[in-house]
């Protein structure tokens, strides 16, 4: 197992925001934009995010960035958002794409810059993750020693094409990936989940009181649940109740953080482990807490934590990364050598999802056994955390991004990779 941790600057920040609009084109981000905000006229609510156009990833990215840029020249203290962080690093992986070269799938040169190569498809939001994660794959294959090519599709319909050539000293190799996507059913879910977030963010703001809010469904919401459950809400902390509420579709715990005005120091945590479940299913969390200076010291205030849980079963998940190793196997020449990378949804460091972790594992070496010419998968998954740092000698809180990964070598592969390749796929820095 190897974790990378990597920490971006303001200059960065800055860079990033300058080669987005280059990139993309202050015109197209302009209207992007304009979608991001449009609303459908038969839309009453502001809180029904679920009947927005849905937008290209990109977009968010741009105008948080822009927002958190502006916070952090007015005021150093401020810290890094999410958005700023996937932005600075998507676009660190967009500046080394220069440098990588394209062939055809006889290994031929083409005189074809690899920027422009992914214009198109990063502008369409339905590629955008995919392309993403193939340019910080091979982007980090490049920084490694390796010589990359990206492979140019085959116009013949049944040549397989993967994403990559790759060459290290005397030994060539091909590399495809994957990026594990949402479902239609966890997208249908998440649109409720903010439609729940904001109606229980106004609520606390109401009333001046902020909670932490697990709801863990027993059923598949709909609409009418998330509206009804948010009134129950309502009912129970007007009359301050707290602990476990039980209705026919949901299980809802419900806790005090703190009223209006009441400060305390950070990094703000709750204990998740209080809110039981039987660990076979994915969590969707929103943490929030205003972060500030008050009497001279960096604390947080107004603390809120929502939490939507049991839509995305792990064992869909498992499946889910099995599928797409398949896929992937479909893409490889006949005679390999290969290896596989899958941005998975798993995390192997979850002990509360250890036994799915251990399931996949389980499955992609079994299907490794049948598939001699990948001779490893690497898995990886991206996510943020926060750290304490200092700031201007005072204690404060930074999100940091973490790369985890592992690698499943396959134990009879048809055209063994050299040591040196295994040991540097094993030691890949993805930033």
């Amino acid at each position: 197992m190897q974790i990378e941790k990597w920490e971006p600057t303001i200059t960065d920040l800055a860079n990033a925001i300058v080669l987005i609009r280059n990139y993309f084109g202050k015109e197209w981000l302009d209207n992007q934009c304009q979608m991001l905000q449009n609303k459908p006229k038969h839309v009453v609510s502001k809180f029904t995010h679920h009947l927005k156009p849905e937008h290209h990833p990109i977009v968010p990215l741009y105008v948080h960035s822009l927002r958190n840029y502006a916070q952090i020249r007015a005021n150093p203290e401020n810290k890094f958002d999410i958005a700023a962080l996937k932005l600075i690093s998507f676009c660190q992986s967009l500046r080394r794409l220069r440098k990588i070269g394209v062939v055809d799938f006889n290994g031929d040169e083409l005189a074809i810059n690899s920027q422009d190569r992914f214009r198109e498809r990063l502008k369409n939001k339905d590629e955008f993750n995919q392309s993403a994660y193939e340019i910080q794959i091979a982007v980090a294959l490049a920084r490694a020693g390796f010589s990359t090519w990206f492979i140019q599709e085959s116009s013949q319909p049944n040549e397989k094409t993967p994403d990559f050539l790759v060459k290290y000293k005397k030994q060539k190799f091909y590399v495809e990936c994957k990026y594990q996507g949402l479902t239609n059913r966890e997208k249908q879910y998440e649109n409720l989940f903010k439609e729940f977030y904001w109606r229980s963010m106004r609520l606390m703001f109401q009333v001046g009181e902020f909670y932490s809010i697990c709801v863990e469904w027993i059923k598949d919401p709909d609409f009418a649940d998330v509206t009804s459950t948010v009134e129950l809400l309502k009912e129970k902390i007007g009359k301050k109740q707290t602990g476990l509420i039980e209705t026919e579709k949901a299980k809802i715990w419900l806790d005090h953080l703190a009223s209006r005005g009441q400060t305390f120091d950070g990094p703000f945590k709750v204990d998740l482990g209080k809110y039981r479940s039987d660990g076979q299913h994915i969590d969707i969390i929103m943490p929030q807490a205003h972060v500030g200076i008050f009497d001279g010291v960096l604390k947080y205030k107004n603390p809120t934590l929502v939490m939507f849980r049991n839509i995305s079963y792990l064992d869909d998940l498992v499946n889910g990364a099995v599928q797409d190793i398949n896929k992937a196997y479909s893409q490889i020449p006949e005679k390999g050598p290969s290896i596989v990378f899958l941005e998975n949804r798993i995390s192997f460091l979850n002990e509360s999802i250890k036994e799915s972790a251990r399931d996949l594992q389980k499955r992609i070496e079994e299907k490794l056994k049948l598939i001699s010419r990948i001779n490893m998968v690497v898995l990886t998954k991206s996510y943020f955390d926060e750290k304490r740092v200092m700031v201007r000698g005072r204690l404060g809180v930074a999100i940091t991004r973490f790369v985890e990964s592992r690698t499943i070598p396959n134990p009879k592969p048809a055209t063994p990779l050299l040591p040196d390749v295994v040991e540097r796929i094993s030691h890949l820095k993805y930033y």
